[in-house]
C-alpha cells in the first residue's frame, strides 16, 4: 500500500519550525526572566519570586487588555449591530469585522504582547528587584 503524504518535507519542516517558536514565545514570560535571574544577575535575590512575578504581569496585562477589548466588541457584534443591521442604519462594519477577525486569527497573536511584556518587565524590574523586596518584607 502506497502511502501519501499531504506536505513535502520542507513544508513539514516549516510547520514544525513555526510551531515551535510559538511555543517559545508562548513561554518566553518563563524564559526570558529565569534567564536574566540565573545566567546574568547571580546576585538578584529570590530569583523564583522574580520569575513569577514577571509571568503573572506578562499574562494578566495580556488578559486585561483581551477582556478590555475583545469582551466589548463580541458583545456589540452579537447584541448591538444585528438589530441596527436589520433596522437599516449604519452599524459599524468595521468593529464587526473587526470582531470577526480576532474571534478567528487573534489565536495566532496571543503569544506576542506577552513575550514583549516579559522582555520590558524584566528589564524594568531587575534593577529595582532588591529594593523591591526590601521594602516588601520590612
Amino acid at each position: 500500500m502506497k502511502k501519501i503524504w499531504p506536505f513535502s518535507p520542507g513544508v513539514e519542516a516549516m510547520i514544525v519550525a513555526v510551531g515551535g517558536l510559538y511555543i517559545l514565545l508562548a513561554l518566553l514570560p518563563l524564559l526570558y526572566p529565569a534567564y536574566v535571574s540565573f545566567r546574568t544577575r547571580p546576585s538578584l535575590p529570590r530569583r523564583l519570586l522574580f520569575v513569577g512575578v514577571i509571568a503573572a504581569l506578562s499574562y494578566g496585562i495580556e488578559t486585561f487588555f483581551l477582556v478590555a477589548i475583545t469582551l466589548p466588541l463580541e458583545a456589540y457584534a452579537v447584541f448591538i449591530a444585528p438589530p441596527l443591521e436589520s433596522s437599516g442604519y449604519s452599524y459599524g462594519r468595521w468593529l464587526v469585522f473587526l470582531a470577526q477577525f480576532i474571534r478567528g486569527w487573534g489565536w495566532l497573536l496571543l503569544s506576542i504582547p506577552p513575550a514583549i511584556a516579559s522582555v520590558v518587565l524584566t528589564r524594568y524590574l531587575v534593577t529595582r528587584w532588591a529594593r523591591i523586596l526590601e521594602s516588601l518584607y520590612r
